[in-house]
């Protein structure tokens, strides 16, 4: 087993790229894992800014129109200091007592019902900020909405609350299929983004190794020697495969150390499947680079093209929802598509689409075998 021993030699003198991007993996998850942690189910949550406002209508149009702005806003009491004047103004946006003051004029009624209402309100905020935006997009709701009724026919009364009903409606957001929208597990964020990291230390690692074994000298002197080429082979395959179980081993213990013990579950043990097809892949892209370079200093780039080429592509660090038609169907032609695809349905459909998982695995296989082929290819046009 001299030459799997001298596999590992070769590959601790590189093991620092790997460390680096181990280190880079486990920060980003660790991130990325206590944001979503820390989320609850419903994490979208209406903006409410303060608001003063001087009613000098007092009708019924503008008490419903200040009952509905107390429903989707703070409302900060004018006992707080806040008077209808220049400075004052001035001091209580400055010091943030309030984000906007409204100023509904006398006659605000009559020019809702005669439908000049819009822009009769002044808002007085600090330009460009996002409360002023809010706060004018529920003005212009309530008016246009109320505005409606009234052309209807209702009265004022009735117009307003009818108004302040319908903009209280909310909307449940689903999936085309119907299915509730939810977010990921943090086992799919930890196993999608091992598509990226695990390219790029099994390149880095791998194929710098195989390159020694390529050079010319020392091809020369091994096949000058006793040692059987089938030998040679054989134990060069179970160095790469024994590296590959070393590394999904790291990321596996990772797991249980960032995950809490969710990896002993059901769907733990397809990701693990998922993981081992893909690192084959992973480990047919760096021999087919070893055949096809014998520089080791742009290893290192070809890795990061790779891995963040097929990341962006496939899915991993944009979702596939977001990527067009042209960008998807090629993606098609990445191993990585197709690993993300069953990690999607793993985390999503595990029961309901067994089959499709099943078959994004096997792509991966035939994808490895596919590189692995030419790999040999490259390698006997180079001897010849």
């Amino acid at each position: 087993m001299q030459v799997f021993k001298m596999f590992f030699k070769v590959l601790n003198r590189y093991k620092g790229q790997m460390i680096m991007y181990m280190c880079i993996f486990c920060s980003l998850l660790t991130i990325f894992i206590k944001s979503n942690s820390g989320s609850k189910a419903n994490e979208y949550a209406d903006e409410k800014c303060k608001f003063a406002v001087f009613d000098y209508d007092g009708s019924t149009a503008s008490k419903a129109l200040i009952s509905y702005l107390e429903g989707t806003n703070v409302r900060v009491d004018k006992k707080d200091g806040i008077k209808d004047e220049k400075i004052s103004m001035q001091n209580a946006l400055y010091n943030r007592d309030a984000d906007v003051i409204l100023r509904i004029p006398e006659g605000f009624e009559e020019k809702l019902v005669s439908g000049e209402a819009a822009g009769l309100i002044d808002a007085i905020t600090i330009p460009g900020t996002k409360n002023s935006m809010l706060i004018e997009s529920d003005l212009d709701g309530f008016i246009n909405m109320t505005g409606m009724y009234i052309k209807a026919g209702y009265d004022m009364a009735t117009a307003t609350e009818r108004a302040c009903t319908a903009l209280a409606e909310t909307a449940e957001v689903s999936l085309p299929d119907g299915e509730n929208v939810s977010k990921h597990s943090n086992l799919y964020t930890f196993f999608s983004y091992l598509g990226w990291v695990m390219v790029c230390m099994i390149i880095t690692g791998i194929t710098l190794v195989l390159q020694v074994f390529e050079r010319k000298e020392l091809k020369d002197r091994i096949e000058c020697s006793s040692y059987n080429f089938l030998n040679f082979n054989k134990e060069v395959v179970l160095g790469m495969a024994a590296t590959g179980a070393l590394i999904c081993g790291v990321f596996l213990t990772v797991s249980l150390i960032l995950l809490n013990g969710q990896i002993f579950s059901e769907k733990g043990g397809m990701y693990i499947l998922n993981m081992l097809c893909y690192a084959a892949v992973c480990m047919a892209i760096a021999f087919l680079i070893s055949k096809l370079t014998a520089k080791k200093e742009v290893v290192s780039m070809i890795a990061n093209v790779v891995s963040l080429g097929m990341a962006f592509l496939c899915g991993i660090f944009v979702p596939v929802d977001f990527l067009s038609d042209g960008v998807i169907k090629i993606a098609h032609f990445l191993p990585a598509y197709w690993y993300n695809q069953a990690a999607i349905n793993i985390d999503f459909h595990l029961d309901e689409k067994a089959g499709s998982i099943f078959s994004a695995m096997g792509i991966q296989i035939l994808f490895a075998i596919a590189i692995l082929i030419a790999g040999m290819v490259a390698d006997r046009r180079k001897r010849a």
